[in-house]
């Protein structure tokens, strides 16, 4: 009689002797509702929101001037509605957290300065009020979290190494990335992965975990990127779009299992820069930056991942 068992999350069954299973992970995506303002580089929640409670903030409009919006948006599964924006204006900004509990920090101001940002601000589901700035400036860079347990790691000016624990109250530089670039990432203060990433060359494929303390070098991506939009958690995530070496917009989306990395089901379109939330079963990405020559640079799109099917392929031999 077959039995089943627990393999990093998934239910596998367990066949005779004479029998050879594989277990092979599908999904897709689907268009959900658009972000009032388009934008990109905004924030979201990431692993602390969901597919059907996410949270977008902040935001690029390019090529719309002023550039740099504040607007905060919520979603409910199938449409997403305005509320209090943030107090500072910025693109390219951290995120994490939920609909009711939310941290935004870093980012970039308006042009023609774009001036990189330290400033923190917590949400508490009706308002945003300003807390402890970063150490580093930064923008493009890794971060997730919660709202009283949060990480930043690399992002930009410099492709910078160093990273910071959000303890609800202030940041604290904790152990640098083995690789300085404009990180993206998904997890968890204590377990994190952070992918892809400037400068140039293979630092676009690299990827790191976080165990608390330190970073590690994991396997790389099948697809160099920046600017991807991730989520999930450190050892089950998903990798959706970015800016491909010499320039490409990507809708390549990746698999991490904690070991390796496989391609699955592509974005509609290719696009960097998006707001990200969810888990590898069920997540989101909304807004983003689509190639020049589009009727909008900055915008709103939000597809929506579903729980992949997980197939058993089973292989009789003699």
């Amino acid at each position: 009689m077959s039995k089943y068992k627990e393999i990093k999350g998934f239910k596998v069954q367990t066949l005779a002797s004479d029998t050879a299973a594989s277990v092979a992970a599908t999904g897709s995506w689907a268009s959900g509702g658009n972000l009032n303002t388009r934008r990109f580089g905004p924030a979201g929640g990431g692993l602390a929101s969901s597919q059907t409670a996410a949270i977008a903030f902040g935001g690029d409009q390019m090529p719309t001037e002023p550039r740099m919006v504040g607007n905060t948006e919520i979603y409910d599964g199938s449409s997403w509605t305005e509320v209090n924006d943030l107090n500072s204006d910025r693109g390219q900004l951290g995120g994490a957290g939920s609909t009711t509990a939310a941290l935004a920090f870093g980012g970039e101001g308006e042009p023609p300065s774009f001036t990189t940002q330290a400033i923190t601000e917590t949400w508490d589901g009706s308002s945003w009020t300003e807390v402890n700035d970063l150490n580093t400036a930064r923008k493009a860079f890794g971060g997730f979290g919660t709202q009283t347990a949060a990480l930043a790691a690399g992002g930009n000016p410099g492709n910078t190494v160093n990273t910071e624990s959000w303890d609800g109250s202030s940041w604290t530089e904790v152990n640098n990335l083995n690789v300085g670039a404009s990180r993206k990432g998904t997890g968890t203060q204590t377990l994190g992965l952070v992918f892809g990433g400037g400068p140039s060359g293979p630092t676009f494929v690299n990827a790191e975990e976080w165990n608390g303390s330190s970073w590690t070098a994991v396997s790389d991506m099948n697809s160099g990127k920046a600017n991807a939009a991730g989520f999930g958690t450190y050892r089950n995530a998903l990798v959706a779009g970015g800016t491909s070496v010499p320039g490409g917009y990507q809708a390549i989306a990746e698999h991490w299992d904690g070991t390796s990395w496989t391609e699955l089901a592509d974005l509609s379109s290719g696009r960097n820069n998006m707001s990200p939330a969810g888990n590898f079963t069920s997540g989101l990405v909304a807004g983003g930056f689509s190639p020049p020559g589009t009727p909008s640079y900055g915008i709103a799109l939000t597809e929506e991942w579903t729980k992949p099917d997980f197939q058993i392929k089973t292989v009789t031999t003699s």
